[in-house]
């Protein structure tokens, strides 16, 4: 006669206390822990990193030919003008991106004159970065690639001071 062993299973919701099954539950169990963490700890580092980012470019700047203000929510409003044509106000939505942000303009408020002659639409984009000149923290925003601004300065005074980019 052969006399075989079988393997009872534990009680429900009780792990059994020996054997090969539950040592391979366990170290499936502590695989998926560890791949869940890594998974997860980026994302949550990533978005407060991001929140902790955007603060840096949260107020109102000011740039030779206008004013801009980027609230904590993503929105803002941007008012530009040229001495020649008139001018426009529009609202914007902005976001950040690792090291910068992109500032889309959204509608046009007011239209003073010719504005800006209908360069400026519903759509239209720039990435701005933070940099520095003369020791003061400015923002840089700089035009989609392949267009052929080489961008504009803009500093905020109550948060980082003022230099002479900003007005020049």
């Amino acid at each position: 006669m052969s006399s075989t062993s079988t393997e009872r299973p534990a009680p429900l919701g009780q792990p059994p206390s020996t054997g090969v099954r539950y040592a391979l539950r366990r170290l499936i169990l502590a695989a998926v822990m560890a791949l869940s963490a890594a998974l997860l700890l980026p994302a949550a580092a990533s978005a407060q990193s991001s929140e902790q980012d955007s603060s840096a470019y949260v107020g109102t700047w000011t740039g030779r030919s206008g004013a801009m203000t980027l609230d904590p929510d993503g929105t803002g409003y941007l008012t530009i003008s040229n001495e020649s044509t008139g001018g426009e106000a529009w609202s914007l939505k902005w976001s950040t991106m690792p090291g910068s942000i992109v500032i889309e303009l959204q509608t046009r408020a007011i239209l003073d004159g010719t504005g800006f002659r209908g360069n400026l639409a519903p759509g239209t984009w720039w990435y701005a970065t933070l940099q520095q000149s003369g020791g003061v923290t400015v923002l840089r925003l700089v035009d989609p690639p392949g267009a052929s601004g080489l961008g504009t300065y803009w500093c905020n005074p109550q948060a980082y001071g003022t230099a002479t980019v900003c007005s020049s």
